[in-house]
């Protein structure tokens, strides 16, 4: 549960970080390599983190389907004013991330 918190925690910085720079750059190949950034440090931070393979897939959901969700949804309200095609598109892989997560439960580690 701690290392959860922390993992999101770290998350929850990288995310801030990133749409901060987004912010100032508001461009769409700054928004695909700090995309690229939020992939390595999700991932590099599930692996640390994580003391089993399970743990460090529970840690990878919620990199995608929490922090995924939120910085979408970040980018579009930033883009859209300036471009407003890849908002509606960011906001829509936001949405469907959320139905999916929502469809899919998160499994429990049968033991």
């Amino acid at each position: 549960m701690t290392r959860t918190l922390l993992f999101n925690a770290v998350m929850l910085v990288a995310d801030m970080l990133i749409l901060c720079r987004l912010r100032a750059k508001r461009s769409l190949v700054a928004a695909g390599g700090l995309a690229a950034v939020a992939a390595v440090v999700g991932g590099l931070a599930a692996i640390g983190l994580a003391q089993e393979r399970f743990a460090a897939l529970r840690l990878a959901a919620w990199a995608i389907f929490g922090h995924g969700v939120a910085l979408l949804l970040g980018a579009a309200l930033l883009f859209w004013r300036s471009r407003r095609g890849w908002s509606l598109a960011a906001a829509a892989a936001a949405t469907i991330l959320s139905a999916i997560a929502a469809a899919f439960p998160a499994p429990v580690p049968q033991r």
